[in-house]
């Protein structure tokens, strides 16, 4: 067809990303855009990212569509706000209609519901922030997701994250979020 050329080496390395449950596709280094971001002495720059800079980033890219905290607001789902355990998944909501409905729907909020933290990590490098995506680096997600994962109360190795927790590869391999087993049958 003759239609738009190839795409560069570059720009294939900007969008092949995955994260996966095992590790594999975490980086290990800053990127943006496609390239590996240099510290002051040349070397590649390692990806870390804390808490307290995942809060800025989040007040600044995210807040205004899932509100403050995570709680959610204007269409956009809730991020955070369940009771940092998986007991609301088993609630079953009867008919709306009826006098006495019945129990509060489940929570599913990152710290209840999903069973990975790397699909938070893709997702948010994937697809956010969503005005303009994949404009992240590896270090800002890094960030957002340690903020995102205090803001639900995951524990990584039985230590909750405080602000000047700092998330990077190796600590993340750690992470086992509250619904890992979550979706396997119990029979």
């Amino acid at each position: 067809f003759n239609f738009g050329r190839e795409a560069t080496p570059t720009e294939i390395a900007a969008w092949d990303k995955d994260a996966m449950p095992d590790g594999t596709g975490l980086p290990k280094y800053d990127m943006k855009h496609g390239k590996v971001v240099l510290d002051e002495d040349g070397n590649p720059k390692k990806a870390e990212g804390s808490v307290a800079w995942g809060e800025e980033l989040y007040v600044e890219q995210c807040q205004m569509c899932h509100g403050d905290f995570g709680a959610g607001g204007k269409g956009y789902p809730a991020l955070s706000g369940g009771d940092g355990t998986t007991k609301s998944l088993t609630n079953q909501l009867m008919n709306p209609a009826d006098e006495n409905p019945g129990i509060e729907p489940p929570k599913k909020v990152i710290g209840t519901y999903w069973p990975y933290a790397s699909t938070l990590f893709w997702y948010i490098q994937d697809a956010m922030p969503f005005p303009h995506p994949k404009s992240l680096s590896n270090s800002e997600t890094y960030a957002l997701t340690a903020y995102l994962l205090y803001e639900n109360g995951v524990k990584i190795e039985g230590e909750e994250l405080d602000e000047d927790y700092v998330l990077d590869k190796e600590k993340f391999l750690k992470i086992k979020m509250p619904n890992a087993e979550g979706f396997y049958p119990n029979v």
